[in-house]
């Protein structure tokens, strides 16, 4: 086991003992597991899922955000993060059509890496949701 905290600007979401982690770094998805070397490395937007001390699965879509690896305490801190089981699909969907349309826009004030932004995290949102 090791302890694993994760956390956004606006709420700790998780903060407890995991037997295993698989979490999307920049160059991949990797795994982490009781005695994985320090490691510190950038996360994209993705599924985000842990088993606890019971066998209990937790999965997120997480967005952006940073993972710190050492002696056996892990931290993931994210942009934005949250259960699958609580993701409004129907409001994903509606900020996935927004981000899509400001990305289409030719307006000049629209700031698009924010827009990508916001269609990537909807788009993640919407896959971890509907998964099995």
């Amino acid at each position: 086991m090791f302890h694993l905290f994760i956390a956004t600007p606006e709420a700790v979401l998780f903060d407890t003992f995991v037997s295993s982690l698989k979490v999307p770094g920049a160059e991949g998805y990797f795994e982490v597991l009781k005695n994985h070397a320090a490691l510190i490395s950038s996360l994209i937007p993705g599924r985000i899922e842990a088993t606890d001390e019971k066998g209990e699965k937790w999965i997120w879509a997480g967005s952006d955000g940073f993972i710190e690896i050492f002696h056996n305490e892990v931290s993931v801190l994210l942009d934005s993060g949250e259960l699958r089981e609580d993701i409004d699909i129907t409001r994903a969907k509606k900020d996935l059509e927004k981000a899509e349309k400001l990305l289409e826009s030719s307006c000049p004030e629209i700031d698009k890496i924010r827009a990508k932004h916001a269609f990537l995290r909807a788009k993640n949102r919407i896959k971890v949701a509907t998964e099995l």
